[in-house]
């Protein structure tokens, strides 16, 4: 079973798409048209001889617009947590000042992870902030609208905008999943959808 994104040559058409397209591309998530929104098969057992005919199988819903729930949500939980850019000037000076290797390799390590920390948390930032100057503010080469702030760059972009807007587009995904973390509903399909798959077995259970 196949949902395929609308303008696709083959339908049926999701009806979220271009809601699906931003918010992946704000996830950072790459699908084709035949892993836009499909099933997954396991637990297969195929009949005996020559042509081996399906007997039965478990069929699991693989919608795009749950995995992208699920990673822009844990995305936000990053973002929500802002991390100061550790010096490196201050670090390179705590190393030289400690008594020991096993004291240097501590500072290290400390640095390290809020630098991991700093640059995980920047590098969603600017990909959001990439996505939404492309989809969603108006531009200076748009017509002038006097309702609405109009930027010239991306970098115009302030913070705490880009983020309220991916909440929204986060929300607005949610009322069509379903997703809730740490809970799987529906199976793991898209449980406000009337396109999405759902969980079910083919066959009979003794097989």
């Amino acid at each position: 079973m196949h949902n395929y994104p609308e303008g696709y040559e083959e339908g049926p058409y999701c009806p979220y798409t271009k809601l699906v397209q931003i918010t992946a591309s704000l996830a950072n998530i790459k699908f084709t048209p035949q892993t836009f929104c499909t099933e997954e098969v396991s637990n297969a057992q195929f009949s005996d001889g020559a042509i081996h005919r399906l007997k039965s199988a478990d069929f699991y819903p693989r919608p795009s617009c749950l995995q992208i729930n699920r990673v822009l949500t844990q995305q936000l939980e990053i973002v929500g947590n802002p991390v100061k850019a550790p010096s490196d000037e201050d670090a390179t000076k705590k190393i030289a000042k400690a008594k020991d290797m096993p004291a240097k390799l501590k500072v290290f390590e400390s640095y390290k992870k809020t630098k991991d920390a700093y640059e995980r948390r920047k590098t969603i930032v600017d990909r959001w902030r990439k996505v939404i100057f492309e989809t969603s503010v108006s531009t200076t080469s748009d017509e002038k609208n006097e309702h609405f702030r109009q930027f010239e760059s991306e970098n115009e972009l302030p913070e705490e905008e880009i983020i309220s807007r991916v909440t929204q587009f986060t929300s607005l995904l949610n009322k069509i999943t379903g997703y809730v973390p740490n809970l799987i509903l529906g199976g793991g399909g898209a449980i406000n959808c009337p396109q999405s798959p759902e969980h079910h077995h083919y066959g009979s259970y003794e097989d």
